[in-house]
């Protein structure tokens, strides 16, 4: 087959400049448009979570000088009551070993490990010679801080997804006063475990809310 005459492949090139030219245009949709006046931004979260503890920890975990947590009300890694969950606000019972002589206050965070670490209750300034804590007193001359909540109590943990949450417990050793005047939990549970020199730990579950069928 002959070639075209050289105007005729003339006419061509210039044909296929112009359809690229076309298709690489304003509106070949690498160009963003004009932003909708009508449509409203979704703010982006900026809260910083709380410090969570070690998720592999032990159901009870033993502290420095043997300091040790547990509840008459479960046993390590046990099902805690519904008092303490979604039936209430009201925290088990805790209990704790002497703390060595080193201590100057004790700390208490809970935590639900299994939700990114929501604080459910902080507690500071705890004297070294209390060794309980009862159902939603905190010990005597102890500082209760806010929670995830933005309460100052203890916020009873209650599972949505239809799974029981691991609900880990720790009790804070401190040799030296914890700063005053960090008000989020955030702050306050990173004072503490810098201030910490060791800690007790003891691990419940809070199981699902009950339905009207179960």
């Amino acid at each position: 087959m002959a070639l075209p005459s050289r105007p005729l492949r003339w006419l061509a090139g210039a044909a296929l400049t112009v359809l690229v030219v076309a298709a690489c245009g304003p509106d070949d949709g690498r160009h963003l448009a004009d932003p909708n006046p009508e449509l409203t931004a979704v703010p982006v979260p900026t809260t910083t979570p709380v410090p969570v503890i070690d998720e592999d920890a032990p159901l009870q975990g033993v502290g420095p000088g043997g300091l040790t947590l547990s509840s008459p009300d479960f046993a390590p890694g046990g099902t805690m009551p519904r008092s303490a969950t979604c039936r209430g606000d009201r925290s088990p019972e805790l209990e704790w070993t002497d703390p060595p002589r080193r201590v100057t206050e004790l700390a208490l965070v809970v935590q639900d490990v299994d939700a990114e670490g929501v604080a459910q209750w902080v507690v500071t300034g705890i004297p070294p010679g209390t060794t309980r804590a009862r159902l939603g007193e905190p010990p005597g001359g102890s500082d209760v801080r806010l929670n995830s909540a933005g309460v100052a109590a203890y916020s009873s943990p209650c599972p949505q997804d239809g799974f029981a949450h691991r609900i880990v417990f720790t009790l804070y050793a401190l040799d030296q006063p914890l700063p005053v005047g960090a008000a989020d939990p955030t702050s306050v549970v990173t004072a503490v475990q810098a201030a910490s020199y060791g800690s007790a730990s003891l691990i419940g579950r809070a199981a699902p809310p009950v339905t009207e069928d179960g």
